[in-house]
């Protein structure tokens, strides 16, 4: 365990600010790095010290958060400066193969390193419901918990390996959240054009959450067990309402290309025998068209 912490925020735009601001909020010594001064005006307004000065940022840090726009831009960074023996938390999003890399990078300077991501906005920061999911060896893990859950209460351990961050960041806030949003905006504009106000759109997203948030614990935990068979809703139960709503659609003529994905995997579940089943029923269904497709 390190002694007394002083973190460095590497980049210092909307959530290297949210961040920097929540620490030192919290009486955490912080410094922040910009390439870019305007960036640090509201910092340095607020009372915490900046710079774009990496070699004194280093000097004066023995734990960095980086949030910039590329692995690249921060290997640009930090290339010049004294690593060794510091502790290199990565919140930029990439890739696996950016992960690897990185954690390469970090080991052949004396760098300590965790890789992740945040899963909310700025405003978020600080909250105890925020996420910031990172891996790397459980006990550096150890180390920089307290640090995470100053700036998201419900952060935790991706495990190892180092890529593990990434992976997560790309199936749940990256193809989840955003392919839900999406398709929530395209809900919106199916409403909005059948003449519905925006009144009553309002009205139909708490219900829809509440749906959502108890259905996909019931799926996660199907999932897990293996369990699908249907007592409430099977996957033809999907489809048929799904026709209904494409049908919907088509007599408005609006285009509606989220569900017509919907469609198209429910009807292939379906020729593969598997309308009778519940939702669950679909991970082995994709696992093996992935395999099939490798092969």
């Amino acid at each position: 365990m390190r002694g007394d912490r002083h973190v460095a925020v590497i980049g210092c735009g909307l959530m290297g600010s949210a961040l920097a601001q929540t620490l030192h909020k919290r009486d955490q010594k912080v410094i922040g790095w910009n390439r870019s001064p305007a960036r640090l005006i509201p910092l340095a307004q607020a009372g915490i010290p900046t710079s774009t000065d990496i070699a004194e940022v280093l000097r004066e840090s023995t734990t960095l958060i980086a949030v910039l726009s590329s692995y690249d831009a921060l290997r640009s960074a930090l290339d010049t400066g004294d690593l060794a023996g510091k502790v290199l938390i990565n919140l930029t999003s990439g890739s696996a193969d950016d992960s690897k890399t990185m954690s390469a990078w970090a080991k052949e300077r004396g760098v300590d390193y965790v890789d992740g991501s945040i899963w909310v906005l700025p405003s978020m920061i600080g909250s105890p419901e925020t996420v910031i999911s990172c891996a790397g060896r459980q006990e550096l893990w150890l180390e920089v918990e307290p640090l995470l859950k100053t700036l998201g209460g419900s952060s935790f351990h991706a495990g190892f390996p180092i890529e593990n961050g990434n992976i997560l960041e790309a199936c749940f806030p990256g193809a989840f959240y955003m392919t839900a949003q999406f398709c929530f905006v395209e809900s919106i504009l199916r409403a909005r054009q059948s003449g519905i106000s925006q009144d009553v759109i309002g009205k139909a997203v708490a219900p829809s959450m509440q749906l959502l948030h108890t259905s996909l614990a019931d799926l996660a935990s199907k999932i897990a067990s293996g369990d699908d068979v249907a007592w409430q809703a099977s996957l033809d139960v999907w489809l048929h309402a799904a026709e209904g709503y494409k049908e919907t659609a088509r007599g408005e003529g609006m285009p509606s290309p989220f569900l017509d994905v919907l469609l198209a995997q429910l009807r292939d579940a379906g020729r593969a025998g598997l309308g009778s089943l519940h939702p669950s029923a679909m991970i082995d269904f994709l696992e093996r068209n992935a395999s099939s497709s490798k092969a």
